[in-house]
């Protein structure tokens, strides 16, 4: 008898059954969440986050738990894993088998004085009369017999100690050492990682030396004009996911991470022959790989500048001078360019600036440059902006006489960089992520080659340009600071405060105030700014109507007057508030949202009178002082927009008019005073007065036609809406007004509803009814209420109007020419 494989392999086990099995498991996972295409490759393939791969529909269900979820993935992902596992173990123990087959079967002939049978047939016990060189072959023949034999029992303990083992990872399931052993031997891939998240096995060892080798494949693979290796892609997304994920729970990348990043963007300097370029070559490179639809090389780029922004990022540890240096000199701008030539400093550096664009500009909005790397990038572009020198019509170099013609335009300017808008707009939407950047440009924290730690070249180079799309991008600068100026986290509090204040003071001052206002004010050409800085105005809108202030101060309240003890407020001087405001509407949809914010400002203000909380001179004296800011800023951004006081004062009455409409539109209502701490009177008035009924009456019938008489009118509108909300009040809170005269049934509409607002009285009696609401007011007990709010917010809206009007404007008096007085 020989060796025989099928005695150690009764193939009872069969491998395409198991596959089956792990394959079903990730089928169950499919199902449990709706995901229809390959869960298996989308798990494994790469980092990836689980909770992406929930239907929408599911995730919705109020029993979908994401971590019953997860866990339930995981049983799943592990038990594919130990089946392919101990499928794989299988394999290895029946290609043992064969290749001891194998071994026997090509063991050589018996000698030649006896060749009748084969190896396999002859025996190997030595038999009498056999002849002595037999008797040696048949004694290595049974050695090797036996050798063969005790290597495969060998094979069979080794399979039997693995499947004990398999069975005890099964019965513990998705533990940490069971999931770092699947993933160890590949396995579950990136599974544990993509289901579980931070903390979990990834399939890399990072580390310096395989990010050169990494960039080093990645350079061939670019020469070759072949595809990026998937594994280092996959690599590269999952370090830009854990950069985002630990910055979000306050962690860092490991230092080996970090280094695994340096070494392979490192890389890629100094192989002239590869990429001539270094980093900012990957752009032009991939585009040699025609095998690539031009969306999966978006892909493939926002792969390739994530991993250059989380290196970036100081709060995954890393830094600016992390990056290579032909990204650095980007980001510290033209000046530093060796070329002693002006004009070849800029070409050089708008030709790397454009590759950047390329390459950081497809990555995703969760993926965030370092503050050093964001805050230098957007102050360079803001500086250059300015000086107007990514214009590509305006020479950077008068005394340049020999250029290539190909370089110049027919007007003879030089086209340094071609689409400068596409490309700054780009780059400025990755480098406006950073909130942290944004507040230490506008605070003044962050110091530039060429500005210093003056941010207001850099605010009117950005606020300033005409953007393809309306300063849409530019606004990101400080749309954030309304939440953050909300948020419960003091700190990010107190930065939203000084950012504020920066972006005040240095959009107002001289320079950067009229180039944000004369030719072509920053509303009209970019609206979405004007629209941000309403935000902040509203935000910050009590401030905005303090008495008093003649420096730029964050400050917190000592029980000092008119300020509560512990409250946070700014102290803005009143001629910054108005150029500020001017600013923000000089766009006609900022000016009516900011106008609409100021009526809610004043019935918020009047609850608080109302309920005692304030006394006139504190809050009807704020709201005054903002109507008169507001009404002055319009009427001179009329000026600046449209030439003529005639037209300033028609746009003025058109604002006042759309502003008060969008108030009391339904749409803009459900406010979030209504509710929460909202007093019982507030809540009563508020519900009337966004009910969804139309008022009967315009606010301003009658076609006005001059300022004076709108001036006039918002004055009588305003007090009656004061009277009437005070008339709720009380009626929400002591019940129904009796009183003798039927004055009453004079605020009732048809259906017998008390008025709400000025609106629902007509025109023509509204006056009258400011009368009547008085006695109304004083048969319930409360004869000098309204007059004692409205004598004081008269009083200082008229101060801020007649003093605006009387200094301010001459400034403009002396801007423009005496046609303008028409």
């Amino acid at each position: 008898m020989g060796f025989d494989r099928d005695e150690w392999d009764n193939k009872s086990i069969k491998t395409s059954e198991l596959e089956s099995d792990a394959s079903r498991f990730y089928s169950i996972i499919g199902e449990m969440t709706g995901h229809s295409g390959d869960v298996e490759r989308t798990l494994t393939g790469g980092a990836s986050h689980f909770t992406d791969m929930v239907q929408e529909s599911i995730r919705s269900e109020a029993k979908y738990d994401a971590d019953l979820w997860a866990k339930a993935t995981m049983w799943c992902v592990v038990g594919a894993g130990i089946i392919r596992e101990w499928t794989g173990y299988v394999k290895e123990f029946r290609k043992k088998l064969d290749d001891l087959q194998a071994e026997w079967d090509e063991y050589p002939p018996p000698p030649s004085e006896d060749s009748s049978g084969t190896s396999n047939d002859l025996k190997c016990e030595v038999e009498p009369g056999v002849s002595p060189e037999m008797q040696n072959y048949l004694s290595a023949k049974q050695d090797k017999l036996n050798e063969l034999n005790r290597k495969a029992e060998e094979a069979l303990e080794k399979l039997e100690d693995q499947t004990s083992k398999i069975n005890g990872d099964l019965e513990k399931g998705p533990d940490d050492f069971v999931v770092k052993k699947l993933v160890e031997s590949g396995a579950i891939g990136w599974a544990a990682y993509s289901v579980l998240g931070v903390g979990q096995p990834v399939p890399v060892d990072f580390d310096g030396e395989r990010g050169r080798q990494h960039a080093a494949k990645v350079a061939d693979a670019l020469e070759e004009g072949d595809d990026i290796p998937p594994h280092i892609l996959a690599a590269l997304a999952y370090l830009n996911m854990a950069g985002f994920d630990k910055r979000a729970n306050g962690g860092e990348l490991s230092g080996e991470e970090l280094k695994y990043l340096e070494e392979f963007y490192g890389g890629f300097d100094g192989d002239s022959e590869k990429l001539p370029g270094g980093t900012l070559d990957l752009p032009d490179r991939l585009t040699r790989n025609d095998n690539l639809t031009n969306e999966e090389r978006q892909e493939v780029l926002s792969v390739l500048g994530g991993g250059l922004l989380t290196l970036s990022n100081e709060e995954n540890g890393g830094s600016l001078d992390r990056l290579p240096p032909d990204v650095q000199r980007v980001v510290e701008g033209p000046d530093v360019y060796p070329t002693e030539d002006r004009y070849y400093r800029y070409y050089d550096w708008g030709a790397e600036l454009r590759q950047l664009s390329a390459l950081i500009s497809p990555t995703g909005d969760q993926i965030e440059g370092g503050t050093a790397f964001s805050a230098g990038l957007t102050t360079t572009i803001g500086n250059e902006l300015h000086e107007n020198s990514l214009d590509p019509r305006r020479p950077v170099h008068e005394g340049i006489t020999s250029i290539d013609p190909k370089e110049t335009y027919g007007d003879g300017n030089i086209k340094w960089l071609p689409d400068a808008d596409g490309v700054v707009q780009s780059l400025l939407g990755v480098s406006l992520r950073n909130e942290d950047a944004n507040h230490q440009i506008l605070a003044g924290e962050h110091e530039s080659l060429r500005c210093g730690s003056d941010p207001s070249k850099t605010i009117a180079g950005i606020f300033g340009h005409d953007w393809p799309d309306q300063g849409e991008t530019a606004g990101k600068l400080i749309d954030w600071i309304p939440d953050a100026a909300n948020s419960e986290d003091p700190e990010v509090r107190e930065k939203a405060a000084y950012a504020t204040l920066g972006l005040v003071e240095h959009s107002t001052n001289p320079d950067a105030f009229g180039d944000l206002t004369q030719d072509n004010s920053v509303g009209k050409t970019n609206p979405n700014v004007s629209m941000a800085m309403g935000e902040v105005f509203n935000r910050y809108i009590y401030d905005f109507g303090r008495d008093g202030g003649n420096e730029f101060d964050f400050l917190i309240g000592d029980n000092e007057a008119r300020v509560k003890d512990g409250e946070e407020y700014l102290q803005i001087p009143i001629d910054a508030r108005l150029k500020f405001m001017q600013l923000a509407a000089s766009d006609d949809e900022a000016a009516q949202t900011m106008y609409k914010d100021i009526k809610m400002h004043q019935i918020e203000s009047v609850d608080d009178y109302f309920n005692g909380h304030a006394n006139p001179e504190e809050t009807a004296s704020n709201v005054g002082r903002v109507h008169g800011l507001f009404d002055t800023a319009l009427y001179h951004e009329g000026l600046d927009s449209y030439g003529t006081k005639k037209e300033a004062k028609e746009n003025s009455i058109g604002i006042h008019k759309t502003g008060t409409d969008m108030f009391i539109d339904l749409s803009a209502g459900n406010i979030p005073i209504v509710g929460g701490s909202a007093s019982t009177a507030l809540k009563e008035y508020a519900g009337s007065l966004w009910d969804g009924k139309a008022p009967e009456h315009d606010y301003l019938e009658g076609h006005l036609d001059n300022y004076e008489t709108l001036g006039e009118a918002n004055v009588n509108n305003t007090r009656l809406d004061i009277q009437l909300q005070l008339i709720h009040s009380i009626e929400a809170t002591e019940g129904k007004i009796e009183e003798s005269e039927g004055i009453r049934a004079n605020f009732l509409n048809d259906n017998g509803e008390l008025a709400r607002i000025s609106q629902d009285i007509p025109t023509g009696v509204r006056e009258d009814r400011v009368g009547d609401a008085n006695d109304l007011l004083e048969s319930a007990g409360h004869p000098e209420l309204a007059d004692n709010y409205f004598t004081e917010w008269e009083r200082t809206r008229d101060e801020i109007i007649n003093d605006k009007l009387a200094t301010v404007n001459k400034e403009y008096l002396e801007r423009y020419n005496p046609t303008h007085e028409k």
